[in-house]
């Protein structure tokens, strides 16, 4: 099996790549969507029968609020978890500046606009046009992700060329 995995990644590295981004994306999204529920279920227990798992299952049952709250604190998880596991595992080679506080920054900054974009489409599609809260979630996800592949490939994982010779150079 490892062997077939190096073979892959040798021949596909781009591949290869999109698919650590998704699988860590999709550990990040769960993430989220736990965190959300768990915000939402909490403080208003009772609006569930006090049974966790019609958090996903009842409709308009929390406000506003704790919907948007619970987006937003779901998100801010996924991020962070997102992050370590890009710089480790998701975007191979160098990477260094992705390593620094401006990298890092950057990962932010890139993060909070998919934030904004989340939260107010969670606002929206919930508040204003009445959609279940985890429809108009899993379809921002999507919206979010193309984003944030776009983003991080192109101005924080550009994967610096290590020059000839520096192959077993260490930091």
């Amino acid at each position: 099996m490892k062997n077939f995995i190096i073979k892959l990644e040798n021949k596909c590295p781009k591949f290869c790549e999109a698919f650590r981004f998704l699988l860590i994306g999709g550990f990040a999204t769960l993430l989220d969507m736990l965190v959300m529920a768990c915000v939402i279920y909490f403080p208003n227990a009772e609006l569930f029968d006090n049974k966790f798992i019609n958090v996903f299952l009842y409709k308009e049952a929390a406000s506003a609020f704790w919907v948007t709250f619970g987006t937003a604190t779901g998100f801010v998880s996924g991020l962070l978890f997102n992050y370590a596991f890009s710089v480790i595992f998701v975007y191979k080679g160098d990477n260094r500046s992705a390593k620094t506080g401006k990298g890092f920054m950057l990962f932010v900054l890139f993060s909070l606009i998919g934030l904004l974009i989340q939260t107010v489409g969670v606002y929206v599609g919930y508040e204003i046009l009445n959609i279940n809260e985890w429809v108009v979630k899993i379809i921002l996800v999507f919206v979010v992700l193309i984003f944030n592949y776009y983003t991080r490939k192109k101005f924080i994982f550009k994967g610096e060329k290590q020059s000839f010779g520096d192959e077993n150079k260490d930091d």
